[in-house]
């Protein structure tokens, strides 16, 4: 019972991953604001969560706005392009439901499903982004790629996007902890298909999203 109390308990370490969660969700909604800036914050959100939230290494805020400045410029592009398909899409599925047909409603449908599959497209872009150093087109092509090769695992993003929209619909506050739980969430989906399609390193070459070794986090027991 008391190691369950201690500093490197689980209770605390919970309420500690909590408590980055929520750092890392409000990092994303105030470099959001500007709207344009979304992909660019996605981008730096799935780096941060990886890194410091699940991998447990450096603060949260450090890395988030590291990858802020990284990769500012492919970010920007990719967050425009998005959401300018997005509000196309949206435009025609409003447009389709207000004819009131039956073929209105086939093709708003079908403009929904489009949403959903761009919506699962744009999270393994911007977790690219992150991840790799990659050319425009190259994400582009290993993103859509990925999202119909490994289709059970684009399913589960899905789900959890569309948990994540019905939280926000049920209450707006949510989306204080909302982004970086579903990021969490996504990232055991995504990091396990980016881990089979790296090459191995080699023996001690430690990559950013290793955890932290023993003697880390001994170390950091002792200043605690």
């Amino acid at each position: 019972m008391k190691q369950f109390f201690s500093w490197d308990g689980p209770l605390l370490r919970f309420f500690d991953q909590v408590g980055k969660v929520v750092i890392a969700s409000l990092l994303w909604l105030l470099s959001s604001v500007p709207v344009v800036t979304m992909g660019l914050a996605s981008t730096a959100l799935y780096y941060a969560v990886v890194k410091s939230i699940r991998n447990d290494r450096d603060y949260v805020l450090s890395q988030f706005y590291g990858a802020l400045r990284r990769e500012w410029k492919q970010g920007l592009l990719f967050g425009c392009l998005y959401l300018l398909a997005f509000a196309l899409l949206l435009f025609d599925m409003i447009a389709w439901r207000e004819e009131g047909t039956k073929k209105g409603m086939f093709f708003c449908l079908l403009c929904a499903a489009a949403i959903l599959l761009l919506a699962i497209s744009a999270v393994y872009v911007f977790s690219l982004l992150s991840r790799f150093e990659m050319q425009f087109k190259d994400v582009l092509k290993t993103a859509f790629f990925l999202e119909f090769r490994y289709l059970p695992s684009s399913i589960g993003i899905g789900l959890i996007l569309g948990a994540v929209c019905g939280l926000l619909y049920i209450s707006s506050y949510t989306v204080l902890f909302a982004p970086g739980a579903a990021c969490f969430l996504i990232s055991f989906l995504t990091e396990k298909i980016y881990q089979s399609i790296t090459p191995t390193p080699e023996d001690g070459q430690q990559q950013w999203y290793d955890k932290k070794s023993k003697e880390e986090n001994d170390a950091y027991q002792e200043t605690v």
